[in-house]
C-alpha cells in the first residue's frame, strides 16, 4: 500500500510540473504538487453605449407611420453655405430599431416666397442603417420648411420641420 501511494504521489507531481495557462501550482506538504485553477477575474461589464440617434431631434410623418431622428451638420444650419444631415428612419411604433429598405427624399422650400432650394441634395444610405444627406443650402434668411419623404412599399409619408434662418 505504501508503494502504491508513493507511485500515485510521484505521478501527480510529474503530471503537474507543467501547469496549463490560467493555472497555478500549489505545493502540498513539500512532497508533491497539484495544479489548481486560479480564480477567474470577475467579468467587467462595459456600460451600454447609447445608440447614435439618442438625443437627436425627432419628427413623425404626417400619416403617423414613420419617425425620423435627425442632426444637421453644422448646427445651427448656416445661411449661404452647404450643410448636411445624418438621419435614421423608424417605424413610429418601434423607434428603437432603424428601418432598412425604405426610400428617402429630402427637399426644402420657403412657403412665403414660393420657391425652394437652388440645389438637389445627395442622399446616401449607410451600413449603420442611417442616411447621409449632403449638399443642402439655404441661400437666404427667413422661414424654411425641410421635407423628409419616406417610402416603404406602397406607403409614402412626409415629415416636415420648420427652420427659421437669420
Amino acid at each position: 500500500m505504501k508503494i502504491a501511494t508513493s507511485m500515485v504521489l510521484a505521478w501527480l507531481a510529474s503530471a503537474c510540473t507543467s501547469s496549463p495557462p490560467g493555472s497555478a501550482t500549489i505545493e502540498l506538504s513539500g512532497e508533491s504538487a497539484v495544479a489548481a485553477r486560479a480564480p477567474e477575474a470577475p467579468a467587467v461589464l462595459e456600460p451600454a453605449q447609447p445608440p447614435p440617434w439618442a438625443g437627436l431631434a425627432t419628427i413623425d410623418s404626417n400619416g403617423g407611420s414613420f419617425r425620423i431622428a435627425w442632426r444637421p451638420t453644422p448646427d445651427p444650419i448656416p445661411r449661404g453655405a452647404p450643410w448636411s444631415i445624418d438621419l435614421w428612419v423608424f417605424a413610429a411604433r418601434d423607434p428603437a430599431h432603424p428601418l432598412t429598405g425604405v426610400r428617402l427624399d429630402v427637399d426644402a422650400e420657403m412657403p412665403e416666397h414660393l420657391h425652394g432650394m437652388n440645389r438637389v441634395p445627395r442622399i446616401e444610405p449607410r451600413p449603420d442603417k442611417s442616411f447621409r444627406v449632403e449638399g443642402l443650402l439655404f441661400h437666404m434668411p427667413g422661414r424654411w420648411e425641410l421635407y423628409f419623404d419616406v417610402t416603404s412599399g406602397a406607403v409614402t409619408e412626409r415629415a416636415q420641420v420648420k427652420v427659421e434662418l437669420e
